[in-house]
């Protein structure tokens, strides 16, 4: 199952790299439906700080906030601050989640996309977990562009 998500905001890439590359970011982008947890040790680390290849290590993925629905092995493939990273994790419901953003100039601002390519463990999880996707990738999207402005275009 691919997907894929772009927003355009009014920021340089360095100056978004820098607004969203941690895990204490990360769960802005995903208020206020969704929460991943993370050992206190890794909430202010950068990304690029993290180790690469390796699981780093077990985030509970809460709806609502408290409600625990999935657990991720957060495992980075890829970091290149100011364009990017590659995350490939396994989960719960998907055997095979990879996640890659990355982030170009555009104008004034920059384009962001997430692209995803997921394998849900049994065929019976695919819509559910199709659902959970675009609703988790459109809040994450609408958040990213209020808190960083659109730059005067949206594509979503």
């Amino acid at each position: 199952m691919k997907l894929k998500f772009k927003s355009h905001l009014g920021i340089s890439p360095d100056e978004l790299w820098r607004r969203i590359n941690s895990f204490q970011r990360l769960n802005m982008e995903l208020a206020p439906f969704l929460k991943m947890s993370c050992p206190e040790i890794y909430k202010t680390k950068l990304f690029d700080e993290f180790p690469i290849g390796n699981p780093v290590f077990k985030s509970v993925i809460y709806l609502l906030r408290f409600i625990p629905v999935e657990v991720s092995n957060i495992r980075f493939v890829s970091v290149t601050p100011g364009m990017g990273f590659s995350e490939d994790s396994k989960m719960i419901f998907s055997s095979s989640w990879k996640h890659k953003r990355s982030i170009s100039p555009d104008g004034a601002g920059c384009l962001i996309a997430d692209e995803l390519d997921i394998t849900p463990r049994l065929s019976i999880f695919k819509p559910v977990l199709y659902l959970f996707t675009k609703m988790t990738f459109f809040i994450r999207h609408r958040n990213l562009r209020q808190m960083h402005g659109d730059g005067g275009r949206n594509d979503r």
